[in-house]
């Protein structure tokens, strides 16, 4: 099924064609006596556009925050451990740099008072854990013959008895064998039981340390028995586990604390910064520089700034909140000659489809039919290519005038002439009806394509189930009731859809079932009237197309009754240049409002912003 992934990977290439490029935030910060130039390399590539971010735009002092990153590294150093694995995700600056530092130290100084008490019992809780685990090995393998614990667990002013345990192999030094009262070999550890006079203590503890000794705390709460001692031993580890795991719970909900996160998060951009800023401008003061643009990595401005001297560091932040990202639509040749009727009705922005590269073929098909004469058609050619240095937004006239002449061969036209050339398929006034139709069927087929594209942005919006739900049902709907009038069986399509369209309805809506079908129902009603209308307003191309065949004819009528030769052509040449001037205007208009107003509302809000890459100084005029 090799075909099918390569298939579904050039579908998934084609829709994305459609869909404008997001640029991205940048900021950069630059030693002040370098920032002029700075802005022109930016400006050389094409690639930036520069917005004043609305927060903050104050100068980076780099020595003003180094004693605060030395504080933070030995904050993280103690306690990274407990930190959430997320920390080294930096957040916007909302604040002077230095200001920053001080109140994310602030915030993580308060953190970590309330940090420290539960380490501090957790520790505590962890070494009576091991003791007690200790114990247990000790007694079993012990009864009641054996040294009873009981014993050790009350100390007197007399005498030192203290419990340790070593590794099995480790030798004792020969020392401490007049104040070893026994030693007790078990599965894991060996246990010694010193007891000595007062006076022992420091060299015992010497002695036992230099052993790898260490000491087995017991308990004052242990009872006499063995028996009871088990069972004791086994309540409380069960109770300090539990205790231990509650601990752990409040550690885990402090990594929570937005506070921390936004601290570590923004001490962690500043040392970003530090780390990055060159030893040439470390004691310099930075501007900040921000904006847009198209680069998908920071590292590659920040390689062209490099390659050109400079010592600016480039990252990208989150955007600032609220503000309107600009796009960038494909520059393709073919396609930019139809961005005038796209820029007409606005931006898309990043969830929209660009619509260009579908009106390559849309304009030049309603024109060309709307339009149909060979020789209108050329001269619309020859016209545009005269004026293409001078007027770029005339190029469009260019296609539109092949396709005019293409229809002209389709329709027989030439001029006016009748039987100059074969008609493809038939001459306009012999067979109206059917002229009028063909138009009718396409701008089905475009309101169909319109619909499907409201449901492509939706996917790309994350509303695809929404969509689909509800919207979803419109085109088949749609699609479905136009076609019952040429067989009826098509209607049961039509009647699953409308079920298809409340039912949706009614799941996203389940609370209110009876407001939602009147809702719905409204909606509905509202659609079908605006998606007639819509359907019905592609009877203007063919009507043109009728009523370019009629004018022509007017012409050439005209034309035969002068007297002379010389009267024959002025007529001829006038009349046909007043008629592809006025019908040209004519036909743009209303090819352009059936583009906006039949195609581009059913899936186009046009709510984006351009993309505007700063200009150059030497390139501006």
């Amino acid at each position: 099924m090799a075909w099918w992934a390569n298939a579904n990977e050039q579908l998934r290439k084609i829709i994305a064609g459609f869909r404008p490029q997001r640029t991205h935030w940048f900021e950069a910060y630059t030693p002040r006596d370098e920032t002029v130039q700075t802005l022109e390399t930016l400006a050389e590539t094409g690639r930036v556009e520069i917005e004043l971010d609305p927060i903050l735009s104050v100068p980076l002092d780099i020595a003003d925050i180094r004693d605060a990153a030395r504080e933070f590294e030995q904050l993280s150093t103690r306690y990274r451990g407990y930190w959430p694995h997320y920390e080294l995700c930096p957040m916007g600056l909302i604040e002077p740099p230095e200001q920053t530092a001080k109140t994310a130290l602030s915030r993580l100084h308060a953190w970590v008072s309330r940090l420290d008490p539960i380490i501090s019992q957790t520790a505590v809780l962890r070494q009576e854990t091991d003791d007690l685990t200790l114990l247990r090995e000790f007694i079993a393998g012990s009864d009641e013959t054996t040294l009873n614990l009981f014993a050790l667990s009350h100390q007197t002013d007399l005498l030192y008895k203290r419990m340790f345990y070593c590794p099995r192999e480790q030798t004792l030094d020969v020392r401490l064998r007049d104040v070893v009262n026994e030693e007790f070999p078990r599965a894991a550890h060996r246990f010694l039981v010193v007891v000595g006079l007062p006076e022992r203590i420091p060299e015992i503890e010497k002695i036992t340390a230099a052993a790898s000794c260490l000491r087995v705390d017991v308990p004052t709460w242990l009872p006499e028995h063995i028996d009871e001692q088990r069972t004791q031993i086994n309540s409380r580890l069960d109770a300090v586990a539990h205790e231990l795991k509650a601990l752990q719970q409040k550690i885990e909900a402090l990594k929570d604390d937005p506070n921390l996160v936004e601290a570590l998060g923004n001490m962690a951009l500043l040392e970003w910064y530090l780390e990055h800023v060159p030893a040439t401008a470390a004691n310099q003061k930075f501007c900040r520089v921000t904006g847009w643009t198209t680069d998908t990595e920071p590292q590659r401005l920040q390689n062209i700034l490099r390659a050109a001297g400079f010592h600016a560091i480039l990252r990208f932040p989150p955007e600032p909140v609220g503000t309107a990202v600009p796009v960038q639509a494909k520059e393709l040749w073919w396609t930019q000659p139809f961005r005038v009727f796209t820029t007409m009705f606005g931006t898309p922005e990043e969830n929209e489809v660009d619509p260009s590269g579908l009106l390559v073929l849309i304009v030049p098909l309603l024109f060309g039919y709307m339009f149909p004469d060979v020789g209108h058609g050329l001269l619309l050619v020859l016209f545009s290519a005269v004026l293409y240095w001078r007027w770029r937004d005339g190029h469009f006239l260019i296609p539109c005038g092949i396709f005019a002449a293409f229809f002209g061969f389709v329709f027989g036209e030439v001029f006016g002439f009748q039987g100059l050339i074969a008609p493809l398929w038939v001459k306009p006034l012999a067979r109206p009806l059917d002229v009028l139709l063909a138009p009718l069927a396409f701008g089905v087929v475009l309101i169909i394509l319109g619909l499907l594209l409201g449901g492509l942005e939706a996917y790309w919006r994350g509303k695809w189930r929404t969509w689909l739900l509800a919207e979803g049902a419109i085109p088949v709907l749609y699609a479905a009731s136009l076609g019952s009038f040429f067989d009826r069986k098509v209607g049961l399509l039509a009647i699953a859809a409308l079920g298809w369209y409340y039912a949706g309805n009614l799941v996203q809506h389940r609370r209110w079932p009876l407001n939602t079908l009147f809702t719905a129902t409204g909606a509905l009603l509202e659609s079908a009237l605006r998606l007639g209308l819509n359907t019905i307003s592609f009877l203007r191309v063919g009507a043109f197309a009728l009523g370019h065949a009629a004018f022509s004819a007017v012409i050439q009528e005209l034309a035969r009754h002068a007297q002379n030769p010389v009267l024959y052509a002025l007529v001829f040449v006038l009349g046909n240049a007043m008629l592809v001037a006025i019908e040209t205007l004519l036909v743009f208009v209303q090819t352009t409002r059936l583009v906006l107003f039949e195609f581009f509302v059913r899936f186009l809000r046009a709510e984006g912003r351009v993309f505007k890459p700063l200009v150059p100084p030497l390139s501006r005029s």
